[in-house]
């Protein structure tokens, strides 16, 4: 996870935050998929694959506060109000609540394939513990993957935002003075 954590700045400037975050996610997609279907005593193709799902996830909590802060500049771009606390703690508040769903989610999926805690599992409940472990996080990746298509801010959005916010504050850092 650190080693796909530490060339994101490097890789966002290259190829932009969005792609990179869309290239990230279909990895993670991917990567859960093919877990699902992988033999359990194939042990090095198994550890490949969740080396590759671990460096692609790295990217993403870095590009998702990073874009944040970009979405927040763009609200007070557009409705000249700045607004950061309420788009982080919307955020939060967003992942508090899909951890609490997430685990409701994952605990229904096993209780319908039959999971008994602190048993032997039969082949079923093995099958929907394979599950809530590859292939439905990886339609989750997926549909959130989907979602960034339409993320509409790109990087010279941005910086174009970034550099109207500081002629603004400029402008008004003077007027400010002149009175």
């Amino acid at each position: 996870l650190l080693l796909g954590v530490l060339p994101t700045k490097w890789l966002s400037e290259k190829f932009g935050k969005k792609r990179l975050y869309i290239v990230s996610m279909s990895v993670i997609v991917l990567s859960s998929v093919m877990l699902f279907f992988l033999k359990p005593h194939n042990i090095v193709l198994v550890y490949a694959v969740q080396i590759i799902f671990s460096a692609a996830s790295g990217p993403t909590m870095p590009l998702l506060w990073s874009m944040l802060g970009d979405a927040a500049d763009y609200s007070e771009w557009k409705n000249k109000r700045r607004a950061t606390g309420l788009v982080f703690s919307a955020l939060t508040f967003s992942q508090k609540t899909g951890f609490a769903l997430g685990g409701i989610m994952v605990m229904s999926v096993l209780a319908w394939f039959g999971f008994e805690a602190n048993g032997a599992q039969s082949a079923l409940s093995m099958t929907g513990i394979k599950l809530t472990m590859t292939v439905i996080p990886g339609i989750v990746a997926l549909i959130g993957t989907i979602l960034l298509i339409f993320y509409p801010l790109t990087d010279i959005d941005v910086r174009k935002i970034a550099e109207d916010l500081a002629i603004r504050v400029k402008d008004r850092d003077n007027n400010e003075l002149l009175k």
